[in-house]
């Protein structure tokens, strides 16, 4: 996943407003970069169908982008664990038959570690292990991996691209640990096992791999 971070200026082919229990209109910069007849759709949705509850969604359909509403619940009750668990669910709903630019813009109540742990729970959710399934790995080669721009309030993108980038390092040992672990045993057994380590470890110069 290739990833950024801006200010709240341009939308990609999918804008998620990850949103509070409560409010009844969008920030004012909630909905910058989208054609007037999106913005006109997405006030009404907030207006009519769209309570912010944890667990809701709304697409709006508009045009060149789909503006996704992702409820987040009360701010009040917001841990780790629901900010992570809320950007996991949100990509996983996502179909790069939309659009592969997508964009995550963060508005009114939002803190920096919430925005982090909501950025990891996507990046985690960004896995797929189909090395031995050619129809499924030729299809994702096509549509191209997600390509995220994630938007703040000025004053946070210097620490929200700091904490992402350790984001990543973390990520990317989860999916290497996921990927060890589906391997079939006639592939992984110990010599081949070891040359991966070996691989893994060729360019990072703070790590030692004994075989």
């Amino acid at each position: 996943m290739d990833w950024k971070v801006s200010e709240r200026e341009v939308a990609g082919d999918v804008l998620v407003l990850p949103l509070w229990e409560g409010k009844n209109k969008p920030a004012n910069s909630a909905l910058n970069g989208l054609a007037r007849s999106s913005v006109i759709n997405t006030k009404s949705a907030f207006k009519s169908r769209f309570d912010g509850k944890a667990g809701s969604k709304l697409s709006v359909w508009g045009e060149k982008c789909r503006v996704v509403l992702v409820g987040m619940g009360d701010l009040e009750k917001c841990s780790n664990k629901v900010a992570r668990d809320a950007g996991a669910k949100t990509l996983s709903s996502l179909s790069k038959k939309d659009g592969t630019n997508l964009t995550v813009r963060f508005t009114t109540g939002w803190n920096l570690d919430s925005m982090l742990w909501f950025i990891e729970g996507m990046m985690l959710r960004d896995y797929a292990f189909d090395k031995y399934r050619s129809k499924d790995k030729k299809e994702r080669e096509e549509q191209g991996g997600w390509s995220l721009d994630i938007q703040a309030s000025h004053r946070y993108l210097k620490e929200l691209d700091a904490g992402i980038t350790r984001i990543v390092g973390r990520v990317e040992g989860v999916h290497l640990a996921r990927d060890l672990a589906n391997e079939p045993p006639n592939y992984l057994y110990p010599m081949s096992y070891a040359e991966k380590a070996k691989e893994w470890a060729k360019d990072k110069p703070n790590v030692i791999v004994e075989v």
